[in-house]
């Protein structure tokens, strides 16, 4: 595949070297909407605990291209093996014709272009990600209601350009990326062929099964996205779980089959799969996903960041809706003005201006709006840039309770002086995530705490413990079998079924509030009140933010009104503190009520 060009080798903190196709570095890779991946964290706050998670979605995003392209040599190899169709002779003449067409998909997936497509939709399959990644999202789903995932719409329309523009190889080439792309963001995305004379001379449906497994490499059970960035993660938080022998999964993929009947026609089902004597290997990452999102992606610290952010994000976003349309030119408003237009985007709405949406994605990214924090934790700063724009200025006054939550998500963020956090995890969180879906008000008050609550936010994560892996034995190649069926897997079956999750809210209680606001300090107690009493009966709430009865918090409620004041260059008002303080018991409540419906399930 570098014929055309060679190689470029690039050092790597995971694979030592890795290597891609040099017609990629100069069409792609080097322009600015893939650079900007640079200023996007792979995991968002979670910094704030573990500093060394600092890397970006660029290495990340270069990790998978190459990751994806060895996979796919190990599938190649593997397949032909396996389903040699000449050495069983005790095959009916159904089988016979499935084993012929996987190794003749097999062997679709070693021609140079299908590498090709895989390298690019590697490189592609994050350039959607905006500011602090996945928080983004959940911002996004407080304002306005999402149709799919605004990232991944986002990567489509982005590598569509880019690929229309830059494209390295022949355009066949670049619209089979693309659509790889759409395929593995498709949830629950199958590969399947009628199993049938007709359809099995037919190359071009070949061809589709080929790509549709390059999907499913890029986002499966036991895709290489994943791998990738659990490794990556793992060295770069300086943990040691998280690592397993990723050139092992490399040597024993393959393509999985299985012959179904399906309305009266037979179909076969394809998938990547692992060779019986790679289950340990399967069974490793997996297990290690689950103890980095124990451990590091959703620790109660990285969660309440993550938290704040999402509540920052959020005030953001409902600032722009308001404005619609900032008028000045300054650093603030280029950022309002492109969040409006990405929440246009993520409801549905048509494309008007490509042009736009690319530059707006040069705007939105960690180091823009990080920058942005300091215009609210630091008034002196935001008071000039604020005053340019006199629509900007006259919004923040009338909507003083938005102006001072963006101070104190700000000013806790930027001081590292985190909010009181009340988390639930174990089995009662579990239980609570799966009934989120047969409680579709719970999902609701979620949504609307998060939108109309200024100084609280809630936070639900959850995943299944293991997905479903398809495991080949030699012998039997066309009847794969699940990972948690398979007796070769010591320890992931115990798992089958469980679900990880936690479920957190996070409130600012500003610090002295038992001697500077009694009121606050009422709603608080009677909230730890409710607290301790629910984890006498149920168990799982945890309370972050106050040891051994001091505040985390250093931000005073007097103080939070005097940055707001100076940041509207207006002198501070015992109303502005008495509004602000009803505000902060109106999110108590909310909480409490929130809580309290939890308790129930």
């Amino acid at each position: 595949m570098g014929a055309d060009g060679g190689y470029r080798y690039i050092k790597d903190v995971v694979y030592g070297f890795i290597y891609l196709p040099r017609p990629v570095f100069n069409s792609i890779v080097d322009t600015p909407l893939f650079q900007r991946l640079r200023n996007i964290k792979q995991n968002s706050l979670a910094r704030m605990v573990y500093p060394g998670l600092s890397h970006s979605r660029f290495e990340h995003s270069l990790g998978v291209a190459y990751a994806l392209m060895r996979a796919i040599e190990g599938i190649v190899e593997n397949t032909s093996k396996v389903y040699k169709v000449s050495e069983n002779r005790a095959l009916s003449n159904l089988e016979r014709s499935a084993a012929e067409t996987v190794a003749r998909i097999g062997n679709l997936l070693a021609s140079t272009d299908t590498l090709r497509v895989a390298v690019l939709a590697g490189l592609l399959h994050d350039v959607g990600h905006l500011v602090w990644s996945h928080v983004f999202e959940g911002a996004l789903s407080s304002v306005v209601e999402i149709k799919g995932k605004a990232h991944e719409r986002l990567t489509v329309l982005v590598a569509d350009a880019l690929l229309r523009e830059h494209c390295p190889w022949p355009d066949s080439v670049c619209n089979r990326a693309l659509k790889v792309l759409k395929m593995a963001y498709e949830d629950g995305h199958e590969c399947n062929l009628k199993l049938d004379s007709d359809s099995l001379l037919e190359e071009n449906k070949l061809l589709e099964a080929a790509d549709c497994v390059i999907a499913q490499l890029l986002s499966s059970s036991i895709d290489l996205d994943r791998a990738d960035y659990v490794l990556r993660d793992s060295v770069h938080a300086g943990v040691t779980f998280g690592r397993f022998d990723l050139e092992r999964l490399y040597n024993t993929l393959v393509l999985g089959a299985r012959i179904r009947r399906d309305k009266g026609t037979m179909k076969l089902s394809l998938a990547p799969a692992i060779l019986d004597k790679g289950v340990s290997t399967a069974e490793n990452l997996l297990l290690n996903r689950l103890y980095m999102y124990n451990e590091v992606y959703l620790h109660n610290i990285v969660l309440l960041y993550n938290a704040i952010a999402q509540k920052y994000l959020t005030l953001l976003l409902l600032l722009a809706r308001q404005i619609n349309n900032c008028e000045s030119s300054t650093f603030l408003c280029s950022i309002l003005n492109c969040l409006s237009l990405v929440t246009e985007i993520a409801a549905g709405k048509p494309v008007s201006s490509m042009r736009s949406i690319e530059d707006c994605m040069l705007v939105l990214t960690d180091s823009q709006i990080e920058a942005s924090l300091n215009l609210f934790a630091k008034p002196s700063l935001g008071r000039s840039e604020i005053s340019i724009s006199e629509k900007l200025k006259e919004q923040l006054k009338n909507n003083i309770m938005l102006t001072a939550a963006l101070t104190a998500t700000a000013y806790s963020i930027v001081h590292r002086r985190h909010w009181l956090a009340l988390t639930l995890s174990g089995r009662r969180a579990e239980e609570v995530y799966k009934n989120l879906k047969k409680f579709g008000d719970l999902t609701a008050k979620f949504v609307k705490l998060n939108k109309s609550m200024f100084f609280a936010v809630g936070y639900r994560y959850g995943f299944d413990a293991v997905d479903n892996v398809w495991t080949v034995s030699r012998l039997d190649p066309l009847h794969s079998v699940e990972i948690t069926d398979n007796p070769l897997a010591l320890t992931i079956g115990q798992l089958k079924g469980r679900t990880y999750a936690k479920i957190l809210f996070a409130l600012f209680i500003p610090r002295g509030a038992r001697d500077e606001a009694p009121h606050i300090n009422e709603q608080f107690n009677n909230l730890l009140k409710r607290i301790e009493a629910l984890s006498a009966g149920h168990g799982g709430w945890t309370i972050k933010g106050i040891e051994n009865g001091v505040e985390k918090q250093d931000l005073t409620l007097t103080h939070l009104v005097k940055m707001v004041s100076e940041l509207l260059g207006e002198p501070p008002s015992k109303e502005i503190e008495n509004l602000v303080e009803k505000e902060i018991i109106k999110s108590i409540q909310a909480v409490e009520e929130m809580i309290s419906i939890i308790s129930k399930i």
